[in-house]
């Protein structure tokens, strides 16, 4: 498949060379998100109702490690990596850390910075599934279909209707003798 990429990307830009392009083999500095995350966003602002915290769900997933927490120790540069460019920008910033948290997608916990020090990112699947009544079907219904698409598991079909298939149920299920 990337052989397949790679010819179309020559036949549809000849004159552009591989110093050209971003290389996340070659470059440093990136991390791992799901290709679903503009849906995911799109439905987390839908939540959260003139009160976009898109652009702080993917600041966060562009600070995690594989560990999943981020520190919150930067409010000023977080806030303006966040799309809060005024001096009320920390203060908005962390409002919408407050409403990503009440809408279950993260976690806070206190430390040197105060109330807001630290982050943890659940699952954007699990949480989702969890607030299915609260979410537009046309956002829900386009976010299973892409994650699908990519060959997610979570929204596959499970004997509980609209329930996720969740790894540890899918290792039972290939565990259990019977």
């Amino acid at each position: 498949m990337a052989a397949q990429r790679l010819a179309l990307r020559t036949d549809l830009w000849p004159h552009v060379t591989d110093a050209e392009i971003w290389n996340r083999k070659k470059e440093v500095g990136f991390v791992t998100i799901p290709r679903t995350l503009p849906l995911i966003m799109q439905i987390q602002d839908s939540l959260t109702k003139n009160m976009p915290v898109g652009g702080t769900y993917l600041d966060l997933w562009c600070r995690v490690y594989d560990e999943g927490f981020v520190r919150l120790d930067k409010p000023h540069e977080q806030a303006l990596a966040s799309g809060f460019t005024t001096q009320r920008g920390p203060g908005i910033w962390g409002s919408r850390l407050d409403l990503l948290e009440k809408h279950g997608f993260i976690a806070l916990a206190p430390g040197a910075q105060g109330r807001r020090s630290f982050a943890l990112i659940f699952n954007p699947y699990q949480v989702i599934q969890k607030k299915r009544p609260e979410i537009d079907p046309g956002f829900y219904n386009a976010l299973v279909s892409q994650a699908m698409a990519i060959g997610s598991q979570w929204f596959a079909p499970s004997s509980q209707a609209g329930s996720p298939v969740l790894p540890s149920q899918q290792i039972a299920s290939h565990t259990s003798t019977g």
